[in-house]
């Protein structure tokens, strides 16, 4: 009984630290071009992260809200199944 109960755990402990692994982070700063970049924000109403231009040097940028999705591209819009 106890060989059965340890094999349980260690499959168990198997597939809670597998499944800890495969978790995508969205990134905090995403770099487009040597003057623009995308600074995270909150998440949207479907669960999906936002993303703001902004420029290095200050000057402005189109205020246009970016998603960044689980295939590591940049879209302009905000899928709930391909979303980060």
């Amino acid at each position: 009984m106890s060989l059965l109960f340890k094999l349980f755990f260690l499959i168990l402990f198997s597939l809670i630290l597998l499944s800890c692994f495969h978790t995508l982070e969205p990134p905090d700063k995403i770099k487009l071009n040597e003057n623009i970049f995308l600074i995270k924000g909150p998440k949207n109403k479907k669960g999906c992260t936002q993303y703001f231009p902004s420029s290095k040097d200050g000057s402005p940028t189109v205020q246009v809200i970016y998603f960044y999705n689980k295939d590591k591209k940049i879209t302009n819009s905000s899928n709930p199944k391909n979303c980060l």
